[in-house]
């Protein structure tokens, strides 16, 4: 039987994590990083052998809520978004993990697969600031629909 990294390289060499948009992390039951993918290391930088609860979340223990954990208990897919401070500002990533068993159905390691969210939520707080601008603007705003009805009015109008 083959050891888990021996399966991680052939899978590896075979170029399919490469292939993937997504950063890919494997983790054994440790929680130790026994691979990442090139999309991953650019993501979040290199961080082979180590525990990737300090390596990502410069935590001492597993993160609450770990989606890896979570999979590692249940052998189910569990998902979860993170925030990470980096040089280029905050990073969101949408996280996706589920177990690996060998053949014999027993959990032998955690893949991970992480998603640059980051424009997305960017300009979902744009449209957030942007849409509190009636409410918090100092000056009346009506909107009245093709029937004179108002439909919306901020605290400004005096009625």
């Amino acid at each position: 039987m083959k050891d888990i990294k021996q399966y991680i390289k052939e899978m590896a060499d075979s170029g399919i994590f490469e292939a993937i948009g997504d950063g890919v992390s494997i983790q054994d039951t440790n929680f130790k990083v026994l691979y990442q993918n090139k999309v991953h290391i650019d993501l979040v930088g290199g961080h082979i052998g180590e525990y990737c609860y300090e390596a990502y979340e410069k935590r001492s223990n597993v993160c609450k809520d770990c989606p890896v954990a979570k999979s590692f208990k249940d052998g189910k897919i569990h998902k979860a978004e993170r925030t990470a401070p980096t040089d280029k500002g905050t990073l969101y990533v949408d996280i996706t993990a589920s177990s690996l068993k060998d053949s014999t159905g027993k959990i032998i390691a955690g893949i991970e697969l992480a998603r640059d969210i980051t424009e997305r939520k960017k300009t979902d707080e744009k449209i957030n600031s942007l849409a509190k601008f009636p409410s918090e603007n100092p000056n009346p705003i009506l909107r009245i629909n093709s029937q004179n009805e108002v439909i919306y009015m901020n605290e400004s109008v005096k009625i």
